[in-house]
């Protein structure tokens, strides 16, 4: 071998390991394996291959000897025919690619690079038999015959076929990906169009390794920056649950000291010390739903997790016993449970019922009714409370008191631990109908 030769069978197999390497680093970054890294190992095992390869004939041309003849004749078939299948997957991942930025891209050019490949290998497999491509003289040396050009037609005929339908999809694509994509084609066609003119320096093996070192290079900066999007995601996810802590923290604290009420306590132990003097049976029933209220009530404020809503509806119907203890017909309760079966935040309920009996029904000099009625659709679970008392004007704001804070505490709360919704329909004088939406895929 000449000087030049050993120079381009050290490149070859400097090539070669860094192909190695490559793989090596997109096999053990990723456990999950995207289409197009798989694809890009297999085109770097082929490329791999096929700088081995031609390394290995360079070395075994011009020496006589039966293991040097048959090592060269191999080499060079497995060279030209890697370089076939190499189209075949370059053209596969362009394919792949684009398709992630337009999904109606078609397959028929990728299987017209396969039906132009299927006879150029066909051709190089006839010839081992006729010698069309090439052929050996007599010291062992490689050289051309007029058929060849078909082959080198063939595969720069495969790249421009990859960079037509670059062009034909660029609006879709990223601009750096195309023009990585182009260039991933346009050297082997560059050094195709060379080696068809010149012979000696494995020029197409040149630009082929060229361009696939861009796709590592380009496949790279795609994982980083990914990676980077990734974490930024993550990072703002975690601020996004931070805030909503800090807020459903803000939320049972308002709910603590919304459901201290001395005057509700005051009024419902007035109500027992009253019953204890004239009814005793009477007083006991009230002290054991009075108490069941405290438990449940105290149960509640611990919770951060959701409950059975039938579990929320045992502390509104101990709320309203002691209230109809209170107000005995001035306060109808009317339940309308079509659908229990499903969790909801605790203290959304009672504080909504609460509100229908203090600020609708009581201040209605007759009185009235409070209806809790739950229904669904295919999306959410709703849970309508309604009273006829004596509403108010949503256009208006209205500061009297905790109550209000109580509603938001419901809608924060809602919205934070189920994704639920609160909507509150009221008219001045016809009474209010609030909905709770609980979502099924919650």
């Amino acid at each position: 071998m000449t000087n030049f030769n050993i120079i381009q069978v050290s490149l070859e197999l400097m090539g070669a390991v860094f192909c190695g390497i490559c793989i090596f680093i997109i096999y053990v970054s990723e456990k999950e394996k995207r289409p197009t890294e798989k694809l890009l190992i297999v085109i770097m095992l082929l490329n791999m291959m096929n700088l081995i390869m031609d390394a290995t004939a360079y070395c075994c041309r011009g020496v006589v000897s039966p293991s040097a003849i048959v090592g060269t004749r191999v080499s060079n078939f497995l060279t030209f025919f890697g370089q076939g299948l190499l189209s075949c997957c370059i053209s596969k991942y362009f394919y792949i690619v684009i398709k992630e930025y337009n999904k109606t891209i078609s397959e028929r050019f990728v299987f017209f690079v396969y039906i132009i490949q299927f006879f150029s290998l066909s051709g190089l497999i006839m010839t081992q038999f006729n010698h069309f491509y090439y052929d050996f003289d007599s010291f062992n040396r490689y050289y051309r015959k007029p058929g060849i050009a078909f082959l080198f037609a063939v595969q720069i005929l495969s790249m421009l076929v990859c960079i037509y339908i670059v062009i034909r999809y660029y609006k879709d694509i990223a601009i750096m990906e195309a023009v990585a994509l182009v260039c991933y084609v346009l050297f082997p066609v560059i050094f195709g169009v060379i080696q068809i003119f010149n012979y000696g320096i494995s020029y197409m093996q040149l630009g082929t390794t060229t361009g696939i070192v861009m796709m590592y290079i380009v496949h790279e900066y795609n994982n980083v920056k990914e990676k980077n999007r990734k974490k930024l995601e993550v990072a703002k996810l975690r601020v996004e649950l931070a805030e909503k802590e800090v807020k459903l923290a803000e939320s049972n604290a308002r709910i603590i000291l919304s459901q201290i009420q001395p005057h509700f306590l005051y009024n419902a132990l007035g109500a027992i010390r009253f019953l204890c003097m004239e009814d005793a049976e009477k007083a006991a029933e009230a002290i054991e739903h009075f108490s069941g209220y405290l438990r449940l009530n105290l149960e509640a404020l611990r919770k951060q997790e959701m409950i059975p809503f039938k579990k929320e509806m045992d502390h509104v119907k101990e709320y309203l016993w002691l209230e109809q203890m209170r107000f005995s017909d001035k306060l109808k309760i009317v339940c309308d449970l079509k659908v229990t079966e499903f969790d909801i935040p605790a203290l959304t309920v009672q504080p909504l019922v609460e509100n229908s009996v203090k600020h609708g029904i009581i201040k209605k000099k007759e009185g009235g009714t409070v209806i809790v009625s739950t229904e669904e659709d295919s999306n959410n679970y709703i849970i309508i409370v309604k009273d006829d008392g004596v509403g108010f004007d949503k256009n208006k704001i209205i500061d009297d008191g905790r109550e209000h804070i109580g509603m938001e505490n419901v809608k924060d709360r809602l919205q934070i631990m189920c994704g639920g919704t609160l909507v509150v329909d009221s008219i001045e004088g016809k009474g209010t109908t609030t909905f709770i939406y609980i979502p099924k895929q919650n």
